[in-house]
């Protein structure tokens, strides 16, 4: 287990001899994301950004302090920003789709996941959350699909739960699920399949 209050005095050590290392506010930045320390995590962000304005992951981790700090759309310019300056990076990609599902903007997350799984198709929770996207939309057929591939990825017991689920069209029963599921941050996750 990783001491991450440590680890931020150690940061603190290095930025007070050297306050121009931008590695170490985004080193400390990442302590204070473990810690959930978002607004000071932001802070670090930022100042590393601040000191270079081209560093991808700065964008990518304030987009995720922002993100759970229910700023959605500072996310989100976060994570586009970090799209623009290096539109290879899938991780970019995800981050802003994980946002938009969260506001519920699902037309956007399949194009962002898409773009993601070209970036890197070994991701088996960027197939699971677009087949979601993809059944709320109706996309029944894509759903299955995602969901296959995610389970060829990596296999889990809840995904052949819901891919069952699926396939038996329990698509409103899935949805209710996935969201109890997303809501709890993945908390029981069992509870929600006893009653069907």
């Amino acid at each position: 287990m990783k001491d991450y209050d440590a680890g931020v005095k150690d940061y603190d050590k290095a930025i007070e001899l050297n306050p121009m290392n931008e590695l170490a506010y985004g080193s400390r930045g990442k302590a204070r994301i473990e810690l959930k320390d978002y607004d000071s995590a932001i802070e670090d962000f930022t100042k590393a950004i601040e000191l270079n304005p081209e560093d991808v992951l700065a964008y990518e981790y304030r987009g995720l302090a922002k993100r759970e700090l229910k700023d959605y759309h500072g996310a989100i310019e976060d994570f586009t920003k970090a799209i623009e300056l290096n539109p290879e990076d899938a991780s970019a990609y995800f981050g802003r789709g994980e946002v938009k599902f969260r506001l519920q903007d699902f037309n956007s997350v399949i194009e962002d996941f898409s773009k993601a799984i070209e970036l890197n198709p070994a991701i088996a929770s960027t197939y699971f959350t677009r087949a979601i996207a993809e059944s709320v939309l109706g996309d029944h057929n894509g759903a299955i699909t995602d969901f296959k591939k995610s389970i060829e990825i990596k296999s889990n017991k809840w995904i052949y739960k819901l891919q069952s689920l699926v396939c038996k069209k329990s698509i409103k029963r899935l949805q209710w699920c996935y969201w109890r599921l997303y809501q709890s941050k993945w908390v029981k996750l069992w509870g929600c399949f006893s009653k069907h």
